[in-house]
């Protein structure tokens, strides 16, 4: 159910992101704005979320040593570890950037329909560099956590 909820969320994405580009372009302002640090923030926010998504699958694949141990015991050879590792770190990103594309969606739609002049829009642009980013993150943490399983001994495992 959450892998059908993140595709229709990266479909709604994908929808809007055409939709919203079809609309006129806002006037250019009639004097020159103060700067902000608005975007620095969403810079700051968004490498706080992918780092803290990072750490969290890093820390399950931490968690789980003994039962990677275990099936190492069993007969399972490194490379089926690392296929498991990898199998769901692309299935985790995948529903994760599906669901925050659904819940950024809706958010702007909302926002949109109550404020007439609401400027924050989805572009293709913005899909791609999230799905690049959440990919990245989620290769990094794996990899992390492949180098961990991969030196595990089973006997490590049994002893404690």
């Amino acid at each position: 159910m959450i892998f059908g909820l993140s595709v229709l969320g990266i479909l709604a994405g994908v929808v809007a992101a055409y939709r919203f580009g079809l609309q006129r372009k806002p006037q250019p302002p009639v004097f020159t704005p103060v700067s902000s640090a608005y975007a620095t923030a969403i810079y700051a926010n968004g490498i706080v979320g992918l780092s803290a998504s990072g750490q969290t699958f890093y820390t399950f694949i931490l968690e789980n040593l003994e039962k990677f141990g275990a099936l190492k015991a069993i007969g399972a050879k490194g490379r089926e570890l690392i296929d498991m590792i990898l199998c769901m770190a692309t299935f985790t990103a995948l529903a994760g950037d599906g669901l925050g594309i659904a819940w950024v969606t809706l958010m702007i739609t909302i926002a949109r329909a109550r404020l007439p002049g609401y400027a924050a829009m989805i572009t293709d642009w913005n899909l791609a560099l999230a799905f690049e980013l959440v990919l990245l993150i989620a290769a990094i943490s794996s990899s992390l956590g492949v180098r961990k399983v991969a030196r595990i001994e089973t006997f490590d495992i049994f002893r404690s």
